[in-house]
């Protein structure tokens, strides 16, 4: 059994460096595309500011070919019946000036517009990419998230499954009547023989894992009590942080526990005290007087494990 256990925990250790040789080419992954995405928004904001000079050059010369023809037209000369024929041939050069200048100022209007518009395009266009990249990134982590709960469900179900195969292979051993009667007997011998310290050993990796607990909540006690998985998240230095049972608002943190009871301690588990063996049930208890989290474990060695 211990040489099972042990392979267990090699086989969770394996595909714990395997999720982290994923987790570091995701990184290696997501660092070159910041790299990349940080030379194009430099591009970017190169070409946009190139457009901005540009529109603000064809607005300043705009502004400066009105200026000529307000000068322009403030040097026309008045029409002098005296001398018809050299006051109407001024007026029509001076005309002519003042056409070629609106026609310039047009050309430049039509100009600033044009570098207006691919300003505005290139700044949708930056924005419209930098939406698109933050929605790859939260897709990535929600799939690589999606990915590492999947792992390790599947881990925790494979032991589980040794776990049941071995109690199904004692139960065909012997007939129903004699596992009635040698129940009780088999149970108090294990947990005699049973040694914790192995396990506190490597109760770090068995809480990153995870275990199932029936949760029992509120005083019916026909109430049929909840399959949670009860994990413990860690710190990179190690120390525990958070527990939780299940997704949302499910958990609470390491510094919130009060105390941790074993048996029939809380209200719950006296009203149930008749139908659920006391050394299979533990409470964590927090400072609050609703932070009680009352499980049953499958057997009493799972129990005193956690």
């Amino acid at each position: 059994e211990r040489a099972k256990a042990k392979a267990i925990e090699l086989a969770r250790m394996a595909e714990e460096d395997k999720q982290r040789l994923a987790a570091e080419a995701a990184a290696a992954r997501k660092l070159a595309d910041d790299e990349a995405r940080a030379q194009q928004e430099a591009k970017q904001a190169e070409e946009q500011k190139k457009q901005e000079a540009e529109a603000q050059k064809a607005a300043e010369e705009a502004a400066e070919l009105e200026r000529k023809a307000r000068e322009a037209k403030s040097r026309l000369v008045p029409f002098s019946p005296l001398t018809p024929r050299s006051a109407d041939e001024e007026a029509k050069e001076q005309e002519m000036e003042q056409l070629a200048l609106q026609e310039q100022i047009e050309a430049k209007r039509k100009q600033q517009l044009v570098a207006h518009t691919k300003l505005v395009k290139l700044k949708t266009q930056n924005k419209l990419k930098i939406d698109d990249d933050r929605r790859a990134d939260r897709d990535e982590k929600i799939a690589a998230r999606f990915e590492s709960r999947k792992t390790a469900d599947i881990a925790m179900a494979a032991s589980y499954q040794g776990a049941l195969s071995d109690g199904d292979e004692d139960d065909l051993s012997t007939s129903s009547e004699e596992k009635e009667d040698s129940e009780d007997d088999y149970s108090s011998s294990e947990d005699d023989d049973f040694d914790i310290t192995d396990c506190l050993d490597n109760f770090q990796q068995i809480a990153r894992l995870g275990a199932k607990f029936s949760r029992h909540a509120g005083k019916r006690i026909h109430k049929k009590p909840q399959l949670r998985t009860v994990k413990v998240s860690f710190s990179e230095d190690g120390k525990p942080v958070t527990l939780s049972w299940g997704a949302g608002s499910r958990a609470i943190k390491m510094k919130d526990i009060w105390y941790i009871s074993w048996g029939h301690c809380t209200p719950t588990f006296l009203a149930r005290k008749d139908n659920l063996e006391a050394m299979k049930c533990f409470s964590i208890v927090g400072h609050s007087e609703k932070q009680v989290l009352d499980l049953e474990a499958y057997t009493k060695r799972d129990a005193k494990i956690w």
